[in-house]
């Protein structure tokens, strides 16, 4: 029972000092208990996942890690078009610039695609989506900032501006010849 009082003190935040509560717990160490407590609670908000610009200054707004068949996103951040476009567990396999098809399977690849299509043109990333498919967005790089100005990728999915599937499956064409 003592212990459920604790770990209700810590979860609310709240202590409660009745003597038929807390029967052989001191102030003190609820105090400590709940200071404790505080510390986990801000070191867990400093984890909030944070931007950090790639060598190529251009942004995605997606954290992504190598697996078989290409780069799994793991979360997007916020504030970037891929929040909200992207999930976790999608699967950028391949990307064009319009002319080739770059394979998107390291972090290496997604960088150099990222510096052919370049700020102010237009490419195209292909990705699997678990039980759904392959599916197709266009990607720009629009400058955010002043002086030390970074690119950051604008998404624009099929349904609002189609034909990214037909522009890459172009690209692929041109690309085999």
């Amino acid at each position: 029972m003592g212990a459920m009082v604790r770990v209700e003190a810590l979860r609310t935040g709240t202590s409660f000092f009745k003597e038929n509560t807390m029967k052989g717990y001191s102030k003190k160490r609820i105090h400590l208990a709940l200071a404790i407590g505080v510390i986990i609670a801000a070191a867990s908000a400093g984890n909030v996942a944070t931007a950090q610009t790639p060598p190529s200054g251009l942004m995605l707004g997606v954290n992504v890690h190598p697996v078989f068949g290409g780069l799994r996103v793991q979360y997007t951040l916020p504030g970037y078009s891929a929040s909200g476009l992207f999930l976790p567990g999608d699967v950028f396999t391949r990307g064009s610039d319009g002319l080739s098809i770059f394979p998107l399977a390291t972090m290496s690849d997604i960088e150099h695609y990222k510096g052919r299509v370049g700020p102010g043109r237009v490419g195209i990333i292909e990705f699997f989506r678990p039980n759904v498919g392959t599916l197709y967005y266009w990607v720009s790089f629009t400058p955010v900032g002043g002086t030390n100005a970074y690119h950051a990728a604008e998404f624009t999915s099929e349904t609002t501006k189609p034909g990214a599937k037909a522009a890459f499956e172009a690209s692929a064409a041109k690309s085999q010849k």
